[in-house]
Parts: C-alpha cells; structure tokens; sequence
C-alpha cells in the first residue's frame, strides 16, 4: 500500500466552506482542541494535551511506527514537569482545532492553528495500481475549492517564522480556557 497524502494553507473563508460542505456530504471522526507541545529531539517527540488526556508521541519513522503513551489530563502538568526534570527543552508550542472526516475514500483532516494558519490535508492508502486515479481525485478536491496548494518551501518559510515568534504568539493565552471555548 501506498500513502498519498497532500496538505496545503487555506485562507479562512476556504476552510469555513470546507467544514461545511464535509459537515453535509462526510463523516465526522473528531473534533477536538489541542494544545501541543513539541521538544527539540532527533526525533519527533510531541506532548498533545486534550481536554480529558494528554498523550505523548515519539515518531521515528512513519505514522504506523508512533509510540504512544497516554497520561489522564489531571496529570497532565506533573508529566510537563517531568519532562523539563529530564532535560527535554520546549521546540515550540502550538494552539490547534482539529477536525478529522472521512470523505469518500479520504482522510481529510482541517486545522486551525491560532497564529498559524489554517491547514487541509487529504490522504489515502491506495495499492500501486491505483495512485494515478486516488491522485487525480485528490486534486478534484482541492479544485472543487479553488485551491493553490503550498509549496514545501512556503511551509518551511512559515513554520521557521512560528517557531521563532511562537513564545510572543501564545504567551498571552490561558490554556485552561482554551478547553472551555
């Protein structure tokens, strides 16, 4: 099997009519705030802080070899200081609504960063027989919303700028109402 997986930016009005439109012809999977912390490492090392868990996750390699450990969001803080007491030093903090559906033979995933921008992603598992179709409808999707996808280097651009300015983006905002909204 072969993952093809495409994300771009999106401005605010493109995500709203994507939520809506997924909303009336998809199925929702999740909805769900998330305030993530991500430490510098070698390897992909990420604490995701929901409003009833925490759950920490270590990619070394794709998505199917993640390590997942889920702590309850009671602890949550104690497992924040733990991580300080070992030596992880905080990479950046991130704000996100994360909306998942399943539309057609799509994962699509749309992300609300505050601060950050906006994100759709679309993926799908397809045999090597079928990339060139699974491709070809990927892009009817963002064609359907008039889409200009990202280049890796727009990406690379905006995500050097956040991680220098997150500190002075999320300082100011209370994670304990962040759940409450």
């Amino acid at each position: 099997m072969h993952k093809l997986e495409q994300r771009t930016f999106i401005d605010k009005n493109t995500y709203e009519n994507i939520v809506h439109f997924l909303e009336e012809h998809a199925t929702e999977k999740e909805s769900k705030r998330q305030i993530i912390y991500k430490y510098r490492c070698t390897y992909d090392f990420r604490a995701l802080i929901e409003k009833d868990r925490m759950v920490l996750r270590m990619r070394q390699g794709n998505v199917d070899e993640d390590t997942l450990v889920t702590v309850s969001y009671e602890d949550h803080e104690k497992m924040l200081d733990i991580l300080r007491l070992l030596g992880h030093t905080l990479d950046t903090k991130w704000y996100r609504l994360r909306k998942l559906f399943t539309y057609q033979d799509f994962e699509i995933t749309l992300d609300k960063t505050f601060r950050y921008g906006y994100v759709v992603s679309v993926a799908t598992s397809v045999s090597e027989t079928q990339i060139k179709e699974a491709t070809e409808k990927m892009f009817q999707f963002f064609e359907r919303f008039h889409i200009v996808l990202t280049s890796p280097e727009q990406f690379y651009d905006q995500y050097h700028h956040y991680l220098t300015n997150w500190y002075d983006y999320t300082k100011d905002v209370d994670d304990s109402t962040f759940f409450e909204k």
